[in-house]
C-alpha cells in the first residue's frame, strides 16, 4: 500500500494540494453534479445567494442511506435524466412505468431536473410532507422496489452497489421488456 501512495503521490507532480489551491477561492466550488455554495462570513454575497435555487436532499427513511447513494451516483451520469425522461415521453402513454415515475420525480424535487423539461412529472408527489424542508422523498421509489425484489424490504442497511444493480436491471426491464 504504501508504494502505491508514493507513486499517486508523485503522479500529481511535485506540487501539494495545499500549493494547487492557495490562491483559488475554495469558499464557493461544485461539488459533484449538483452545485452546493458554502457560505463566507465574511462575504456580502447574502442577496445573490437568497435567489439561488435552494437544492434539497433525498429524505432518509430509516436506514436508506443505499437508495441515496444509488440515486447520486444515477444523477451524477451525464445525459441519464434527459434520455429516461425522453424514453418516459413515448412509452409512458402504452405502459406503466411506476420505477422509471418514481425515478424522475425524486430527481425533479431534488433539482436535478427543471420543471418546464419534464412536464408530465409532478413534483408534488415526492415532496416530503412530513418535513418542513422540500426534501424529496423517495418512499415511492423504495415500494416499488419491494413490490419488485424482497431483497430490500424493510427498514435495514444495505449494500448500495447490490441496490444500484437491482435498481438498473429493473428499470431496463421496465423500459426495454414487453407489456
Amino acid at each position: 500500500f504504501g508504494s502505491r501512495l508514493s507513486e499517486a503521490d508523485s503522479a500529481l507532480g511535485p506540487r501539494s494540494l495545499s500549493a494547487r489551491t492557495r490562491n483559488r477561492d475554495m469558499s464557493k466550488r461544485r461539488l459533484g453534479l449538483f452545485p452546493a455554495v458554502i457560505e463566507d462570513q465574511n462575504d456580502n454575497e447574502e442577496e445573490e445567494a437568497d435567489d439561488k435555487p435552494k437544492i434539497p436532499g433525498i429524505q432518509n427513511l430509516g436506514n436508506t442511506c443505499y437508495l441515496s447513494a444509488s440515486l447520486q451516483t444515477l444523477y451524477s451520469i451525464p445525459q441519464f435524466l434527459h434520455k429516461l425522461y425522453k424514453s418516459f415521453e413515448v412509452l409512458s402513454t402504452t405502459k406503466d412505468l411506476p420505477l422509471t415515475t418514481a425515478l424522475l420525480e425524486v430527481a425533479l424535487t431534488i433539482g436535478a431536473l427543471k420543471e418546464e423539461d419534464v412536464p408530465l412529472i409532478s413534483p408534488d408527489t415526492a415532496r416530503s410532507t412530513l418535513l418542513s424542508s422540500k426534501a424529496a422523498n423517495p418512499s415511492a421509489l423504495k415500494k416499488q422496489m419491494d413490490v419488485l425484489t424482497d431483497k430490500f424490504t424493510g427498514y435495514e442497511q444495505r449494500d448500495a452497489h447490490e441496490f444500484l444493480g437491482d435498481l438498473v436491471d429493473f428499470l431496463h426491464e421496465e423500459l426495454v421488456g414487453t407489456t
